[in-house]
């Protein structure tokens, strides 16, 4: 909603959602009985001179400790491009690099292969932050303050409107929600490789663990072998008793009393 004046001074910009380089976020509702992500009631995007103030939550599901602010200063906006009329306007900001490091710390972007914005990218889809309006097309004198509070903003800036702030074409805005949407979705993919290769790695170590157990379980009772020393411990503290051999028998022959010759044995 802009203010009355010869100028524009702030205007609302109810938004559907806004992309944070890679990051989709999603506006607070405003209505405790409708906190879904297509909530019609939500906090705007907050244009002024001062630069641009929004609030949002990552996950779509609205829940008061996870409401996130970013405050972009007049100063830290690099550039503004928009596109205003029927087919999906979008605003899309750019912001210097102090800012966009501020912007990751708040939005917890900790990871360069995941959902990350940088202004100096070489993925196009990570410079741009873009506010995509709820309201299709938007009202005239909305699109009109819009333009206007921008243009001023970096007027006062001492920077040259034409570099730094442009209406685009539909199909220009298009082309570049295409290479967003393109990067998101490769994060996305990325993403769901990982964890699928640590579910597998989860599932192996589940595998090997069990596979150890159960050979444990199945392995049988093994008897310890006697050692050579234990056997000639135990000849040498009990020793066999050896055999008595049998004793020779001598026979010889003698003479008895009645004068006959008898043979006499005799053991050795």
């Amino acid at each position: 909603m802009a203010s009355k004046g010869s100028r524009a001074q702030q205007v609302e910009v109810p938004f559907r959602t806004i992309r944070i380089g890679t990051l989709k976020a999603f506006p607070i509702p405003l209505d405790e009985n409708d906190v879904s992500p297509h909530a019609k009631n939500t906090a705007p995007l907050i244009l002024n001179e001062s630069g641009v103030t929004f609030s949002f939550t990552i996950d779509g599901e609205y829940e008061p400790e996870k409401k996130l602010t970013i405050k972009i200063s007049a100063r830290r906006l690099e550039r503004v491009e928009c596109y205003v009329l029927r087919g999906c306007p979008v605003i899309w900001l750019t912001t210097d690099e102090k800012m966009a490091r501020k912007i990751r710390s708040v939005c917890n972007m900790v990871d360069r292969n995941g959902f990350f914005y940088d202004p100096s990218s070489a993925v196009k889809g990570e410079r741009h932050i873009a506010a995509i309006t709820q309201q299709d097309p938007l009202p005239y004198t909305m699109g009109h303050s819009i333009q206007n509070i921008f243009k001023q903003l970096f007027r006062n800036q001492n920077k040259k409107v034409d570099s730094h702030f442009r209406i685009i074409s539909q199909k220009h805005c298009n082309t570049k929600l295409v290479q967003c949407s393109t990067s998101m979705d490769e994060v996305k993919r990325k993403q769901l490789i990982y964890e699928q290769l640590q579910k597998r790695s989860k599932q192996k170590q589940i595998t090997d663990d069990s596979n150890s157990s159960d050979s444990c379980d199945d392995e049988p009772d093994k008897v310890a072998p006697v050692s050579s020393s234990s056997n000639n411990s135990a000849t040498s503290s009990n020793p066999p008793v050896p055999s008595t051999p049998p004793k020779a028998v001598v026979e010889k022959e003698v003479l008895s009393s009645s004068g006959r010759t008898v043979i006499e044995s005799s053991p050795t």
